[in-house]
């Protein structure tokens, strides 16, 4: 959760950007990849983001760019009449595409992380949504004890858990015998409604970075929440 709060703060600063409208961001990307320790740009790689704002709201469209490649402006990514459901000419749709790990399956964990991350770079209110999560820590809810949990948390304390809970929250990574790597996590976010969700995401093979598989279930609720 520290290198989410890092990479918070990368985003922020596009708030201190001009008032435009739609433009091509070619750094908050590559700022927020290098928020995790274990994760590095591949040399031959480069993320650019395509920003939309209007009002409060505000949408982001990270690829993955071979480094020699032309990358188009943001007035031709925003006026073909196929964005964002294809991306430019040269382009990878999934950011992670430009990541590499230090051998080690912690990068697995930083790697999951990192997909949501990329994904939602400039996102503001109702464009919002992995950013209203907060991962569990071992000790609870993060650092900052976002909302009415813990570990511990029991339908009489208010939540109801719709698996069973896991024997340890810790962040983790395993390779299994076919050599898939899967990484899982769990985070809470109160928006609609409290949640406790499970996260677990599958990498094909040793050093690769792309996810095959994701699945994402509300393990446990909590009632209350928010909404904006």
């Amino acid at each position: 959760e520290a290198i989410r709060r890092a990479v918070a703060c990368v985003d922020r600063d596009l708030d201190d950007s001009p008032a435009r409208r739609c433009w091509r961001d070619d750094h908050t990307a590559g700022a927020v990849l290098a928020c995790f320790p274990r994760l590095r740009l591949r040399d031959d790689r480069r993320l650019v983001t395509y920003h939309w704002r209007e009002g409060g709201n505000g949408d982001g469209w990270t690829f993955s760019f071979p480094e020699d490649a032309a990358v188009p402006s943001a007035a031709a990514f925003f006026a073909a009449d196929d964005w964002p459901d294809r991306a430019p000419d040269e382009a990878d749709p999934d950011a992670n595409a430009a990541a590499r790990g230090n051998g080690t399956l912690a990068a697995y964990v930083e790697a999951a992380v990192a997909t949501y991350e990329l994904r939602e770079v400039g996102a503001r209110w109702h464009g919002v949504s992995w950013g209203t999560h907060e991962v569990v820590d071992p000790a609870g809810a993060g650092d900052s004890a976002v909302g009415p949990w813990s570990p511990d948390a029991t339908e009489s304390g208010g939540w109801a858990w719709i698996d069973e809970p896991p024997a340890s929250f810790t962040p983790e990574a395993v390779r299994d015998g076919a050599g898939l790597t899967h990484a899982r996590f769990w985070t809470l976010t109160g928006l609609g409604g409290w949640q406790l969700v499970a996260h677990r995401l599958t990498f094909p093979a040793a050093g690769v970075l792309l996810p095959i598989g994701h699945e994402q279930r509300t393990i446990a609720t909590g009632g209350g929440g928010y909404v904006f």
